[in-house]
């Protein structure tokens, strides 16, 4: 959402006109949490790490959430967001996460070892969903690994281009925020959605779960 330029009125018109389930919001501090409170009344179930170094996170759901939970995956010190929520009845998993960039090497050698331990997190025999601004591309090395050793898939793979960052100014735009998800995990529909007022475009994907 860009903790100091983004909109939060035009965060919510979005959420409102999209009437998503699961809402991961990423760079959120004090501030956003409190411009945000009026999502509370449709979206009553929140799991938030709110700082102020762009990297709070949030998960607004109007599904209950189950064993919420606050984790540090890597040595950034950056949090990830880690819940259930049930679909018909059967659980899905949601990671929300957000590495460093990487600006220079230090912050590209912490950005690629939490993705490394990002792919020993995620259980991808369960239906699982992990979102967020990876901070690297889909043809990034680091980004390929992780698909390869955790099992998961792009949701943008076959879509066509579907770029994010830096949201004004279109020559330069490449594809950072993701969706990737479980074998178990369809994706009826993935696309980007309005300019809401932040240096990214938001994603917004519709999925589904196979039958066992």
């Amino acid at each position: 959402v860009n903790s100091d330029s983004g909109d939060p009125a035009r965060v919510r018109e979005a959420i409102a006109a999209l009437n998503p389930d699961v809402i991961a919001l990423e760079e959120v501090n004090g501030r956003w949490m409190e411009a945000l409170e009026p999502l509370l009344e449709k979206y009553p179930h929140v799991l938030a790490e709110p700082r102020e170094d762009n990297f709070g996170i949030a998960l607004f759901s109007n599904l209950p959430l189950e064993r919420p939970r606050v984790a540090e995956i890597g040595v950034a010190g950056v949090p990830t967001l880690i819940a259930s929520v049930r679909v018909g009845g059967a659980p899905l998993d949601i990671v929300a996460t957000h590495p460093l960039p990487p600006y220079g090497a230090e912050y590209s050698a912490l950005r690629n070892e939490q993705l490394e331990r990002l792919a020993e997190a995620v259980d991808s025999s369960r239906p699982v969903v992990l979102i967020g601004d990876l901070n690297t591309t889909p043809w990034n090395h680091h980004f390929r690994r992780l698909l390869e050793r955790s099992g998961l898939r792009d949701s943008a793979r076959g879509q066509g281009p579907q770029l994010t960052w830096p949201s004004f100014f279109l020559p330069m735009r490449i594809p950072i925020d993701h969706i990737l998800h479980s074998p178990s995990v369809t994706v009826l529909r993935r696309r980007i959605g309005p300019d809401v007022g932040s240096d990214h475009l938001p994603v917004v994907a519709d999925v589904a779960l196979r039958e066992p």
